[in-house]
């Protein structure tokens, strides 16, 4: 793949890169759910042994939390991936480019270090609630740098990718409240829909839309509205 990546990313751009590492992953994943559909036919096994992934996506306490999850990826994902070009875009030194970077991979850590600690204390509800507003907060920040210039922008994306914690973790641990035999399976299939999910909306968004600002505001708001709903109907 790494060749075959390279070679895609040479002709047309990293945008069909992304979608081109995405392919194989759905197209693993589907396979698997086929066989397994299939070999549960023909060795007759019971409906619990060949539920498979059909049925836990039909099932509300693991479908709500990893649709939560979905969404989220795809307002991280082409954040954190369109962050490197907003800096390089103001004509940054590598080494600030690198500082920055450091410092928004922090801010997950420290989230993800927060919620770890808040976990046995707090609700999942209450966490993605703080997880909402502080995606609130970056949204702010990338509106007053619509005005006042790109830095204001770059915090703003910082501050919503610190939402990660906040948003996943909770909804990690309620997609894996199943039972004990799902559990496996349910790790597998969230893991599976965040890769191609995250990994096209990459590639979308790069197609799609060009100004940085813009991207940081839509993007905020798709994912605090995406999140809101699944909280009103999980």
């Amino acid at each position: 793949m790494p060749f075959i990546v390279g070679a895609i990313a040479s002709a047309a751009g990293w945008r069909w890169a992304l979608l081109a590492l995405v392919a194989p992953i759905f197209l693993v994943g589907v396979w698997i759910e086929v066989e397994r559909t299939v070999r549960g036919d023909k060795h007759d096994v019971s409906p619990v042994n060949r539920s498979g992934w059909c049925a836990l996506l039909q099932e509300p306490r693991f479908s709500g939390p990893v649709l939560a999850m979905v969404r989220f990826q795809m307002v991280f994902a082409p954040l954190a991936v369109r962050l490197p070009f907003m800096l390089t875009g103001q004509a940054s030194s590598v080494f600030s480019v690198g500082l920055v970077l450091s410092l928004a991979n922090m801010a997950v850590a420290v989230g993800l270090a927060i919620t770890g600690w808040l976990v046995p204390r707090v609700s999942s509800r209450a966490l993605t609630k703080t997880g909402m507003v502080i995606m609130g907060l970056g949204c702010v920040l990338a509106l007053v740098g619509q005005v006042h210039g790109p830095p204001w922008t770059v915090v703003g994306v910082i501050v919503v990718l610190s939402a990660f914690g906040f948003v996943m973790v909770p909804a990690m641990a309620d997609a894996l409240n199943v039972e004990e035999a799902d559990r496996t399976s349910a790790a597998a299939l969230s893991g599976f829909l965040q890769a191609v999910c995250s990994g096209t909306a990459v590639a979308m968004t790069g197609m799609v839309i060009s100004d940085h600002g813009v991207v940081v505001v839509a993007l905020t708001l798709v994912a605090i509205a995406t999140v809101w709903i699944s909280q009103r109907t999980g």
